[in-house]
C-alpha cells in the first residue's frame, strides 16, 4: 500500500491537550477541594496541606495577575 496515496478521513481530530487556563482552575479547584477535606477531618497543619495551600497561594496570584 501506497501510503502517499492513502487518504484517510477522520470526522473529529485527535484530542489534544487541555487550554493552560482551564488546567489552572482545574487545579486551583482541586487544591481547594483537597485542604477542604482535610480541614473537615481536623488534619489542618500537615505538611502536605502547608504545601497545598503555598501552591493555592502562587496560582491564585498568577492567575489574578
Amino acid at each position: 500500500m501506497n501510503m502517499l496515496n492513502c487518504k484517510v478521513t477522520k470526522e473529529k481530530p485527535p484530542l489534544g491537550i487541555v487550554p493552560e487556563k482551564l488546567y489552572e482552575e482545574d487545579r486551583i479547584v482541586a487544591l481547594i477541594r483537597a485542604l477542604n477535606r482535610y480541614a473537615d477531618d481536623g488534619v489542618i497543619g500537615h505538611r502536605v496541606t502547608v504545601v497545598w495551600a503555598e501552591e493555592l497561594v502562587k496560582r491564585l496570584k498568577a492567575y489574578n495577575g
